[in-house]
């Protein structure tokens, strides 16, 4: 089947519900998002979304919706998932969840109630891959004796090696230049 794509089938699958009338800031997001998924659309995306549902496109973009709002920590952080959220997203269970955590092939961090949540920005762009090299940051920071708050403040601080956050050094494919400025700071803070 073809589906002809609009901004009328686009809103028309969005799994939301609409706005009110009189709830003007949730009709302003609504608004907002229908219009930047729309303006985001390329001739290519709609020509490979001939022959997709609108309904599919629509889970999937809410699907990829960050879970969480915790205030201070997202503030510094980024936005977040929650455990069921990323399990989710992931397809596996809290077991596979849990055992990625504490293999430190996953960044999560605790909240001040101890739920787990899991920076956004640790996976690459619109997809549930973890970036290359985080892993092994996680790793070397918590076997220094570290945790994965310092870990995550690290990897999002401004590094001025590098001239960027070190974790935008990982999304470009500078993992070894990172790993070894980590090394270095590592060091540096445990061993002087």
């Amino acid at each position: 089947m073809i589906y002809t794509w609009s901004m009328t089938t686009v809103t028309a699958a969005l799994p939301v519900r609409m706005p009110r009338a009189g709830d003007e800031g949730r009709n302003a997001t609504f608004t907002r998002l229908v219009r930047a998924f729309a303006e985001a659309l390329t001739d290519d995306d709609l020509d490979r979304l001939a022959d997709v549902s609108p309904e599919v496109v629509a889970h999937a973009i809410v699907d990829a919706l960050p879970d969480v709002d915790t205030g201070a920590l997202e503030e510094a952080l980024g936005p977040f998932y929650d455990t069921a959220g990323l399990r989710r997203r992931l397809k596996i269970t809290r077991q596979a969840l849990a055992s990625r955590v504490a293999a430190g092939s996953l960044l999560a961090i605790p909240d001040e109630t101890g739920r787990l949540l899991y920076p956004t920005f640790q996976f690459r762009a619109g997809t549930a891959e973890v970036l290359p090299g985080v892993g092994e940051i996680v790793r070397a920071v918590t076997e220094a004796g570290a945790d994965h708050l310092t870990c995550a403040m690290w990897l999002t601080a401004l590094d001025p090696r590098l001239g960027q956050p070190p974790i935008e050094g990982l999304r470009h494919g500078g993992g070894d230049t990172v790993l070894r400025n980590l090394r270095a700071d590592l060091d540096r803070w445990f061993h002087q």
